[in-house]
């Protein structure tokens, strides 16, 4: 058996995109969906939020959904960071059979590791911006491939972490950040 991928960055910030409305069943128009009001908001706030925790991103990864996109775009404006995209960061439906989610969990954590694994550079912290499918699912992964304890961490329950919240991998353990 080959061994897990190992996701080399030493730090990560997780953020579920900000309030973007309510979603929609056209999973074409969904992609494009702005932020809210509330959303606008959590993410104006979030380059202050890293700044004061003395966290310097230096790569921003994000789905290309417009709410992900969005949520970036202060920090990118602060930092002068590109936000790169990656399809893999979006929440579309598996191509599984399966009638429970275990198998989409699975599907969903090895195409975010993949896109941490292609993303560039390899030092400083990464902000992947992502939906509320994907990052239960990167977390759980994460917790296998860095050893982390994540019994007192964030609720991994099908979308339970919040909207606009943030959560900071390092040193083995997950610390949230905000949480709306």
């Amino acid at each position: 058996m080959s061994p897990a991928p190992r996701v080399s960055r030493p730090e990560l910030v997780l953020l579920r995109h900000a309030w973007a409305g309510v979603r929609g069943e056209d999973p074409v128009a969904d992609r494009r969906r702005p932020l809210d009001e509330r959303g606008r908001r959590q993410a104006q706030a979030l380059p202050d939020l890293l700044a004061a925790r003395g966290i310097h991103p230096t790569v921003l990864l994000s789905s290309p959904a417009t709410r992900c996109l969005d949520s970036l775009a202060p920090l990118a404006g602060v930092l002068g960071l590109p936000v790169e995209r990656d399809e893999r960061l979006l929440e579309v439906a598996p191509p599984l059979q399966a009638r429970d989610t275990w198998a989409q969990a699975s599907w969903y954590a090895a195409r975010a590791l993949a896109s941490l694994e292609a993303s560039a550079g390899t030092d400083g912290v990464c902000v992947v911006c992502s939906h509320g499918e994907i990052l239960p699912a990167l977390l759980g992964a994460l917790a296998a491939t860095r050893d982390l304890d994540l019994r007192d961490g964030p609720d991994l329950t099908h979308k339970a972490m919040p909207k606009g919240g943030a959560w900071w991998v390092r040193d083995g353990r997950v610390e949230e950040l905000a949480a709306p």
